[in-house]
């Protein structure tokens, strides 16, 4: 079978990781062959296997402000051009822009299958009443049920498509996979970071962006040093990290709080941790507290749409607390700092859930529902 995956790029983020999971498992264990494509050249920041073909559209140069959405009629035709030449067998997007180019490309020829894959929650990520929220809004609305699929990554995503139009029929709940092995073999490799003092470490992961509302975080972390000899790193990058900064030294905190930036291999810092902590405010579905578990961390995440309680299975294989609660927050890790017994338990319980989210288990779902979509293309041809 010969398969394509659509994205925006394949920089650093949750959808290209998925990209990278799927795309090299159905290459190494399924034996299928890939392609991925890109509508705009960016640094490559996740391996891919080197018998995956790759290729970039030249029309990306245009994706830039007003470009991103005048230049969709182009990328479609573009991506329907590509397609009559690589042949693929089934071919899926990733993304809202690329999503709405697979979608687009029908008008340009494109006669094969549409699956989409939506990883956010519009109805958040859109909510401005600005031009650009109103546009992406109605091209949501217009354009994702001319679909013939639609994966979620979570029931809660599932939801916010439904309010947004698209019939419910239409979309399948696939969770986000993740390497296990791959996980665990850059786990166990070694990594220096500079961290002040002695004591237990939390660790947590995302853009420093108002979304992962790190605020509460380091307000909960100023109740828990308060308690307790703790640490904590903060690993990503984003246009809120002076201001963060300048909060941790507002609540005496700067000298235990290590803001790692961007890293290539977050797992190794993940293993050397104790307790993983989310604070966001929204999420599509939360790829980091898999990697968390995946690492044998307990979890202490903000039940956020959406996403963290179906990971964490209502609370049994982590703890969940209100989304801007730093009371609660700092109560909850608090709790696994200092029973033994609650911190053993989440643990086991991570370990167990993370199999779920392997990517031999979500590769088989996708490969499912693209088989299932190119059997349709067949009977209809055979009819036809």
């Amino acid at each position: 079978m010969k398969i394509l995956f659509l994205i925006n790029n394949l920089g650093g983020g949750g959808a290209e990781r998925v990209v990278q999971s799927l795309a090299n498992y159905m290459v190494e264990r399924e034996g299928h062959e890939v392609i991925v494509v890109t509508l705009q050249s960016r640094q490559i920041v996740y391996k891919l296997d080197p018998r995956l073909k790759q290729r970039t559209f030249k029309t990306g140069v245009l994706n830039h402000g007003p470009g991103k959405i005048l230049s969709l009629p182009l990328q479609g035709c573009e991506l329907a051009y590509l397609l009559r030449q690589e042949k693929p067998d089934a071919a899926i997007s990733l993304l809202v822009r690329a999503n709405l180019v697979h979608v687009i490309s029908r008008w340009f020829g494109n006669r094969q299958p549409i699956v989409l894959s939506e990883r956010n929650r519009s109805d958040h990520q859109y909510r401005s009443t600005g031009l650009r929220g109103r546009t992406m809004r109605r091209l949501i609305r217009w354009l994702y049920p001319k679909a013939d699929a639609i994966v979620a990554i979570s029931e809660g995503v599932k939801k916010s498509l439904e309010s947004l139009g698209v019939p419910p029929k239409l979309v399948k709940v696939i969770y986000n996979p993740q390497h296990l092995n791959y996980i665990e073999e850059c786990a166990s490799e070694s990594i220096s970071l500079e961290l002040n003092g002695r004591g237990p470490i939390l660790v947590t992961i995302g853009r420093l962006i108002d979304q992962k509302d790190h605020v509460t975080l380091l307000e909960a972390f100023a109740q828990v040093h308060e308690k307790t000899d703790v640490r904590l790193i903060i690993i990503g990058e984003g246009p809120k990290r002076q201001e963060l900064e300048q909060i941790a030294r507002d609540l005496a905190v700067s000298q235990r709080v290590c803001f790692a930036g961007w890293q290539s291999n977050p797992f190794a810092l993940m293993k050397q941790s104790n307790v993983f902590v989310l604070s966001s405010r929204f999420e599509g579905f939360g790829n980091v507290i898999v990697e968390a578990m995946a690492c044998g961390l307990p979890v202490v995440s903000t039940d956020c749409p959406s996403g963290p309680r179906e990971i964490l299975k209502e609370g049994e294989a982590g703890i969940l607390v209100p989304v801007g609660d730093r009371n609660a927050l700092a109560q909850a890790i608090i709790t696994l700092l200092t029973d033994s017994n609650a911190l053993n338990r989440y643990k086991k319980a991570s370990a167990e859930r993370a199999a779920d989210f392997d990517v031999s288990v979500i590769a088989s779902q996708y490969l499912e529902l693209l088989y299932r979509g190119l059997r349709k293309e067949i009977a209809s041809q055979v009819w036809c």
